[in-house]
C-alpha cells in the first residue's frame, strides 16, 4: 500500500499587505511631522515671516553672528555667505539653508568686494516681506511673482551715496523681462527698476 499525502496548503496571510501599507503610511507621516529639512518642514519657507525669522535665528546659532556678506532667498531655501575668522577678515564661505546648513561651493576671498557686512538683526522681516506683494505691480509685471530676494552691499542709488546695505526684491517673467524693488533693511523703498526703464 502506498502512502499518498495531500499537498500542503499555504496558509494565507490576508493581513500582511494591509499591515505593510499601514507601516509605510505611518513612516511617511512620522518623517513629515518631524520638521526635517526638505521633508514637510515649514521652516525652510524662507519667504514667510516665520521662515525668515527662523533663518536669522539659525544663522546666529550656527555661526555665532547675524553679520553676513550676502543673503539670497528663494521659496524653499536660502544661500548665505558668511565671513570666516582669519584671512584678514576677507575669507568667506557660502552655505545652502533648507532648515539646516550645508556648504555651498568653495570658499572665497573678498578681494573685489566691500568690507562692509549686513547685520540681519537689523532686518525688518514683516516690512521686507510686505514688498513681495507689491513688487510685481511696482516694476510693471503685475501678473508675475517674486523670483528671489537678495540682500547685499551695493552703491547707493544717488551719485556719491557710497556703499549701503540693499535688499533687492526681484521679479522675472517668462518673456525675459525683469525688474526689482530696492529697499533698505527697514523695508523702505530706495530705488525701483521698472520693466519699461
Amino acid at each position: 500500500m502506498t502512502n499518498v499525502t495531500a499537498p500542503e496548503t499555504q496558509r494565507q496571510r490576508p493581513w500582511l499587505p494591509g499591515a505593510l501599507i499601514v507601516a509605510v503610511v505611518a513612516a511617511v507621516v512620522a518623517f513629515s511631522t518631524l520638521g526635517l529639512p526638505g521633508l514637510g518642514s515649514d521652516s525652510a519657507k524662507v519667504l514667510t515671516t516665520k521662515g525668515l525669522t527662523k533663518l536669522v535665528a539659525d544663522i546666529k546659532d550656527e555661526f555665532g553672528t547675524t553679520q553676513v556678506v550676502e543673503l539670497n532667498l528663494f521659496e524653499d531655501y536660502a544661500i548665505v555667505e558668511i565671513p570666516l575668522s582669519g584671512g584678514a577678515g576677507r575669507r568667506t564661505q557660502s552655505y545652502r539653508y533648507d532648515g539646516g546648513f550645508e556648504k555651498f561651493g568653495a570658499g572665497s576671498s573678498r578681494t573685489d568686494k566691500s568690507s562692509l557686512l549686513i547685520d540681519l538683526s537689523q532686518l525688518d522681516v514683516p516690512a521686507t516681506l510686505a514688498l513681495l506683494k507689491t513688487a510685481p505691480r511696482t516694476v510693471g509685471l503685475p501678473d508675475e511673482t517674486v523670483s528671489n530676494v537678495t540682500l547685499q552691499i551695493a552703491n547707493g542709488p544717488g551719485a556719491g551715496d557710497g556703499e549701503i546695505v540693499s535688499t533687492y526684491v526681484m521679479v522675472d517673467s517668462d518673456y525675459d523681462e525683469s525688474g526689482f524693488v530696492r529697499a533698505d533693511l527697514s523695508g523702505q523703498v530706495i530705488d525701483v527698476d521698472k520693466v519699461t526703464d
